[in-house]
């Protein structure tokens, strides 16, 4: 049997899906979509890492020591898993903005994204 390997973690691919899914925050009915996402974005990151697990969750256990803040991230996760449960949970504005804040950490741990005004583009290109 042959195991396909991960491909290598691409930051500005993973940049781009983050800003688009930035963009649509500013209507409440996309709040839910939008956490369900990111919570995709950081399996594939999770995945790209080579973390084990069968599920995001056993693979966010396994990426602990990466994470600079574990039980936030693990509240977003659980917020994303309440919205796979049931499509109609609702989240304040706050909580929304908890949430993916926190995805957005977990996503810059894991050097999805980049820290900083890092805008993908090399000095002078």
């Amino acid at each position: 049997m042959v195991r396909l390997v991960p491909k290598a973690m691409r930051p500005k691919k993973m940049r781009k899906k983050w800003h688009k899914l930035q963009q649509n925050l500013s209507k409440r009915e996309n709040w839910s979509q939008a956490i369900l996402e990111a919570d995709k974005l950081l399996d594939r990151a999770l995945k790209k890492k080579r973390m084990k697990g069968k599920s995001t969750g056993e693979r966010l256990a396994a990426a602990q020591d990466l994470m600079s803040d574990n039980d936030q991230i693990w509240k977003a996760h659980n917020n994303a898993k309440k919205l796979k449960e049931d499509a109609q949970a609702k989240f304040s504005k706050n909580e929304v903005k908890k949430t993916l804040l926190a995805f957005g950490q977990a996503l810059k741990d894991l050097g999805a994204l980049r820290n900083g005004k890092d805008n993908g583009k090399k000095n002078g290109k």
